[in-house]
């Protein structure tokens, strides 16, 4: 179970929602995907094909053990649902599907819009349990966790059970005051960065 402290005020527990994205690499055989690389169209390249073979199957994975997960690049995600895509700032090992026994496929798994309850939590930990058991999950530098923050336009009192978390945004003078906080404190911010995330 993940760890939740339940210190924050209820209005801010149910006003604002969270959603997280957790970047990886799933190193695979390549053996095991190379099907892929002779179907679909020709207009893309076979390492192309290959990676949408290991999206694919992380998603079917991820589903068919319960959780919701959007198809692979569809148009239009439902935010209630995970979604599995690439993640093209991750540095992975450049390989050979000819050549080489082993791949590795960059991933951003975005969690659901959610509201700040241990349910998340837990749901969060039980989606990273799950991939780390299925899948072997390594990072580096270039991946990243990154915390989304909304605020949501259902009434409070239902906030925290309803499945239709819209976003009302955030008033003008928040916004101006988070932009300020960060352009004074840039140095700052940048320090607890890697080197490697800032550009």
């Amino acid at each position: 179970m993940a760890r939740f402290r339940n210190t924050l005020p209820k209005e801010f527990r149910t006003l604002y929602t969270f959603g997280v994205e957790v970047e990886f690499i799933i190193n695979f055989k390549i053996a095991d995907f190379i099907t892929a690389i002779n179907t679909e169209s020709f207009h893309h390249p076979a390492k192309w094909k290959l990676l949408r073979a290991v999206y694919e199957h992380v998603i079917n994975e991820m589903q068919s053990n319960g959780f919701l997960v959007n198809t692979y690049l569809q148009n239009h995600n439902d935010p209630s649902y995970w979604t599995v895509k690439p993640a093209a700032s991750i540095a992975t090992e450049e390989f050979d599907v000819a050549k080489d026994e082993w791949g590795g496929c960059p991933v951003r798994l975005v969690a659901p819009v959610m509201t700040y309850g241990s349910p998340s939590f837990d749901l969060i930990n039980n989606v990273l349990i799950f991939l780390n058991q299925q899948f072997d999950i390594v990072v580096n530098a270039s991946c990243s966790l990154n915390v989304h923050v909304g605020n949501i336009a259902a009434d409070k009192d239902e906030a925290a059970g309803s499945k239709d978390l819209q976003s009302l945004g955030f008033s003008l003078t928040t916004v101006e005051n988070l932009l300020s906080f960060i352009w004074l404190f840039q140095l700052q911010l940048q320090e607890i960065h890697p080197p490697s995330r800032i550009s």
